[in-house]
């Protein structure tokens, strides 16, 4: 199967292909040189777009795993779900590293530290986060349907099926909890300086807090009963965009 390349003008570059069966993954590492596409096949493939035509670096993987979700750190390690409760870890040369698992849980998809020193991978029944260093310790089990690190590496937040939100220092140790919105808790997301947290529910609302858990704002503006999806800061931490399921989208 294919995946494309484009430009952010819209104009295809070119069409990947080498997997044999759907691609279920893609990801750019930080320094956008490198692709990390991820099969039903069993394989995780790393491409090189600095060449013409793209070229295969390494095949990496198994192929009585079908991956899914796959992600690179900020320190160019790549992380990708396997079957149901396992996910793996390799550096770029292609050898794997850490083998991650959790027999009561099946994996959702994976998301990793500022730092590049922790990975995140939340259940796919949304009943929990399961944090864990690169080494392969597992940290922490973290209540919650998402989870967000703040970008200076201090806090965690993850948001609650009862509409609450919880935050964690970075070893997975509890701080504050609060009610936060009227039904579950559906996206958090930090500010780029660390200093807010944007958390949008099914009630309808966005709501800004400081990291001790203090409300700050109630943003309104979607439409009753429309659940909030995403929630987007700008770079300036000063604009806020949020998307809701009914169609609709609001800057604040």
């Amino acid at each position: 199967m294919s995946n494309g390349l484009w430009h952010t003008s819209g104009k295809p570059l070119t069409v990947i292909e080498g997997h044999n069966g759907p691609v279920r993954g893609v990801a750019f590492n930080r320094d956008s040189n490198l692709l990390a596409t991820s099969g039903h096949d069993g394989t995780i493939r790393l491409w090189n777009i600095d060449d013409k035509p793209l070229v295969k670096l390494k095949l990496v993987g198994s192929s009585k795993v079908a991956f899914s979700k796959v992600a690179f750190s900020p320190n160019g390690l790549i992380g990708a779900r396997g079957n149901y409760s396992t996910a793996y870890l390799w550096d770029t040369s292609g050898k794997q590293l850490v083998e991650l698992k959790a027999s009561q849980y099946s994996f959702g998809s994976l998301i990793f530290s500022p730092d590049g020193k922790q990975v995140a991978v939340n259940s796919m029944d949304d009943k929990a986060i399961l944090l864990y260093s690169i080494s392969g310790k597992q940290l922490a089990l973290l209540e919650g349907l998402n989870l967000a690190f703040s970008p200076d590496g201090k806090f965690l937040a993850t948001g609650r099926k009862d509409g609450t939100v919880q935050f964690w220092d970075s070893s997975g140790r509890k701080l504050a909890l609060f009610q936060a919105h009227q039904g579950p808790v559906r996206i958090v997301v930090f500010s780029p300086d660390s200093k807010l947290l944007a958390s949008g529910g099914d009630d309808s609302t966005v709501r800004l807090w400081d990291t001790s858990g203090k409300q700050l704002v109630e943003l309104k503006g979607h439409k009753q009963q429309s659940i909030i999806s995403t929630v987007a800061f700008s770079p300036d931490s000063q604009l806020i965009s949020s998307c809701a399921e009914l169609i609709t989208q609001y800057l604040y």
